[in-house]
């Protein structure tokens, strides 16, 4: 984490994410990559929550390649940040008030309030969030690949967030092994391809995400 404590940064709290973001998806186009936010979730998803989302990438992809990026945030400015994002998630929707009817509005509102927790020093211990956010992962339809790819990440992001612990793999793990059997991934390289598409920073994820990839082909294995 030494990026944290780096020099100040050069840029404002709202220019970081959006230079991030620009640099972000100039690579992507390169490579021909479709973007899932442009498609699926600009159709469906509220101006505000879906410019939360494309900052949270933002900050996925900068603290992911902070080496090749020319820019340096002290803990203070990351931490501006982090709390600017969780008071726009808040601004777009309470967790103690009435959820969205909107199955992919309310499923990603709450993965993203479950992404940006662990990012504070004082993660959350109430057990509201999970518990919406497992009603919201078991009521989400999963009609095509796209919507399967966002509840893999849904899951993954609980469970990698510690929103999830456990106790909730019982239900889970079936749900991760039939979204990647009709994804067609047959590994953590796969999957983690898949979760990359979203906010996901391999330093704070990737070993929970691989201990819960792990069980769940445990649990394939086992069924087949």
């Amino acid at each position: 984490m030494a990026l944290y404590y780096g020099a100040p940064t050069k840029f404002s709290v709202e220019e970081v994410p959006n230079v991030a973001l620009s640099q972000h998806l100039s690579a992507r186009e390169k490579h021909h990559d479709k973007q899932i936010w442009t498609s699926l979730l600009a159709k469906q998803l509220s101006l505000e929550l879906l410019d939360v989302f494309s900052n949270v990438v933002a900050l996925a992809y900068l603290l992911n390649n902070h080496h090749k990026l020319k820019i340096e945030m002290n803990v203070y400015s990351f931490q501006d940040i982090a709390i600017s994002i969780s008071y726009r998630l808040i601004r777009v929707r309470s967790l103690a008030g009435e959820r969205p009817d909107n199955e992919l509005e309310n499923v990603l509102h709450l993965a993203l309030t479950a992404f940006i927790t662990p990012l504070f020093l004082t993660a959350s211990t109430a057990p509201l969030l999970p518990q919406l956010l497992q009603e919201a992962a078991q009521n989400y339809q999963q009609h095509d690949s796209e919507s399967r790819k966002i509840m893999l990440w849904v899951l993954f992001i609980g469970k990698s967030s510690f929103v999830f612990t456990n106790l909730h793999e019982s239900w889970m793990i079936p749900m991760i092994a039939e979204a990647s059997l009709n994804l067609g991934l047959r590994g953590w390289t796969d999957v983690h391809s898949v979760l990359s598409q979203f906010p996901w920073i391999n330093l704070v994820h990737n070993n929970a995400g691989q201990e819960l990839w792990e069980k769940v082909q445990k649990y394939s294995e086992s069924h087949h």
